[in-house]
């Protein structure tokens, strides 16, 4: 038996936050190489002497939530509820995530650090979870039951569910 497990990725561009002022002559991607700025000029300001700040941010480590198959992009596809049979044109829709096959019951992970701001159930996505990673926020649904609640702080790579088949789901 497979079953789908669906994790979205909402706003992955994320806001652009200054970076740490950085000596001309030093790479400093890191806050522990973070220094004052000089005065005379807000934090991050690039005076005349100054090289170009270093264009690197941190970002969370990031880890697939599932083992398994990805079974269906991010895309137009076709209604996977869809009857060929049926005298009727397809209908097309554009599939806002990412499907990833799994056993009933398989641990989902979570992708990055983050906290978890949601758990419910909605009739699309039936039981799912949302994590606001700062950056991004993650959506994972068709879950069978949570290891999380909202609240939770999270890492990337814990367990915050497990794979089912709730909501409008084929699998």
């Amino acid at each position: 038996l497979i079953l789908i497990a669906t994790v979205y990725c909402i706003s992955v561009a994320s806001a652009h936050s200054p970076l740490p002022f950085c000596p001309g002559d030093t790479n400093c991607p890191t806050s522990e190489n973070a220094q004052t700025p000089p005065s005379g000029g807000p934090a991050g300001a690039i005076q005349e002497s100054d090289s170009a700040l270093p264009a690197v941010q941190e970002r969370p480590a990031i880890v697939f939530p599932l083992d398994g198959n990805i079974t269906s992009l991010y895309a137009l596809r076709i209604d996977p509820f869809y009857d060929p049979a049926s005298e009727e044109a397809p209908k097309y829709e554009f599939h806002h995530g990412i499907d990833i096959s799994a056993a009933k019951s398989r641990d989902i992970l979570a992708c990055a650090e983050g906290e978890v701001v949601f758990t419910g159930y909605d009739s699309g996505y039936g039981y799912y979870l949302l994590i606001d990673h700062g950056s991004f926020v993650s959506l994972y649904a068709h879950c069978e039951s949570f290891g999380c609640a909202a609240g939770d702080k999270v890492l990337a790579g814990d367990i915050v569910a497990t794979a089912g088949s709730t909501g409008r789901s084929t699998g």
